[in-house]
């Protein structure tokens, strides 16, 4: 099959039951992580979707519902930002790949990373104990070089100014997850085209990172050929497994499947790069 075309587009509301679906089919019923040879019933494929439908729409701002609202009762926009990309065969419009990427932040000595939702919390908290001055100038820093900068700012002043003293260990990255390739376009680079497109959406971070099981030698081999490097290694990290039923009246019955998800021991690697002219 000839490489694709692809047409890389932001996913919406609209489109996330869409994704959900792709991203059950093509990661979690074909993962080059732990095989392909997971079989689900046709209820456990559906709350599957359900569940990754939850995941997507909450953690990429999809699901239609208002963030926290101020005393004001205006909504708060988040200051990291996150983007669920889609990757459609320009040709047929077919979602053939997707894969997130949003502002985070990486804790060095712990290999603790903070989603965009986590860390926008932890530096609120920083500026709202700020002074009028401190306040002013942080706004600056933000309008002039974006949330990474602005993080590195509040986060990495003199530790007696800090609300929560553990924040200084915290730098601020791009964190590129949820990497997903339809399995009829794998062989093509198109795993290597949302990697690359992902570096242009974050170009107010200075180094994107990545977490990957080290025995998904794939991936690794993926993310390796695209510049990604170690930088921690963590033993002892917990990773969701698909555990259907074993009961042959499962599938004939209403019920969910209240273990399809289990969580196994796995080593994670945390891998990094920095972003192309930074």
């Amino acid at each position: 099959m000839a490489a694709a075309t692809l047409d890389f587009q932001g996913a919406t509301a609209e489109s996330l039951s869409e994704v959900a679906t792709f991203f059950v089919d093509s990661f979690w019923l074909a993962s080059t992580t732990f095989g392909d040879g997971v079989k689900l019933s046709s209820g456990e494929r559906n709350q599957l979707v359900r569940k990754v439908t939850e995941d997507l729409g909450s953690r990429y701002g999809l699901r239609r519902e208002k963030r926290p609202s101020n005393l004001s009762g205006r909504e708060t926009p988040s200051l990291f930002w996150n983007d669920l990309i889609l990757a459609r065969d320009e040709k047929s419009g077919k979602l053939v790949g997707c894969v997130g990427i949003e502002a985070s932040l990486f804790d060095p000595s712990t290999g603790a990373v903070l989603r965009s939702e986590q860390a926008d919390r932890l530096v609120r908290t920083e500026l709202d104990a700020m002074t009028d001055a401190e306040s002013e100038q942080a706004q600056a820093v933000f309008g002039e070089s974006g949330i990474g900068a602005l993080a590195a700012f509040v986060l990495q002043r003199d530790e007696g100014l800090l609300v929560q003293k553990f924040a200084n260990t915290y730098a601020p990255y791009a964190l590129l997850a949820n990497l997903a390739v339809s399995p009829s376009y794998r062989g093509q680079g198109l795993g290597r085209e949302l990697c690359d497109f992902c570096e242009l959406c974050c170009q107010d971070m200075d180094d994107v990172l990545l977490q990957v099981e080290e025995k998904n030698g794939a991936a690794r081999k993926l993310y390796e050929g695209r510049g990604y490097k170690p930088i921690y290694r963590t033993e002892g990290a917990s990773s969701l497994r698909l555990a259907p039923s074993t009961n042959p009246m499962s599938a004939f019955l209403p019920i969910e499947n209240e273990s399809l998800l289990r969580e196994e021991p796995t080593t994670l690697v945390t891998m990094a790069k920095r972003v192309e002219g930074r």
